[in-house]
């Protein structure tokens, strides 16, 4: 703002110590509106993130599997089927099935190697294991004896 008095001078640039100063007045500028656009937004979806319209934040993503034990469909993993050779290994949980491709020396060629079903093998009570359940519950037997006798328990 200019000063009304008459009587201030400016020499060389600067003001006459003698004489009045005058003052200037700066105004801080307004934000552009595209700021509070901008702000208004991330504000938007920060919140949108925190809330999660669908149902808050205790629901699982979709590409986790809840529980791991209880696991269905169809798996595969590859494997060694012999020294030069590689497979493909495929377990169906559901039909409960086992199955497994060979690939040929070549590469061109995938040949069905084994398959079979598993329902019935949970009903075995032994078969080819080393050392036998029988051994294994002797052997379980004498020692718990064994401690039972040093303790002096009957």
């Amino acid at each position: 703002m200019p000063n009304s008095d008459s009587n201030s001078k400016i020499i060389d640039g600067c003001a006459n110590e003698s004489q009045p100063t005058q003052t200037v007045y700066i105004h801080a500028a307004r934000p552009h509106p595209l700021w509070w656009v901008i702000a208004t937004s991330l504000a938007v979806i920060a919140g949108s993130m925190v809330l999660r319209f669908e149902g808050g934040m205790s629901r699982p993503a979709f590409a986790q599997s809840g529980v791991s034990a209880g696991a269905h469909g169809v798996f595969a993993f590859s494997g060694q089927v012999s020294k030069n050779a590689y497979g493909l290994f495929m377990v169906d949980v559901d039909a409960q099935t086992i199955w497994c491709y060979r690939f040929d020396q070549g590469g061109d060629k995938l040949k069905l190697v084994a398959g079979r079903n598993w329902n019935f093998d949970r009903y075995l009570e032994e078969h080819s294991t080393e050392p036998s359940p029988d051994f294994i519950k002797s052997q379980l037997e004498k020692k718990r004896h064994a401690r039972q006798q040093a303790g002096g328990q009957p």
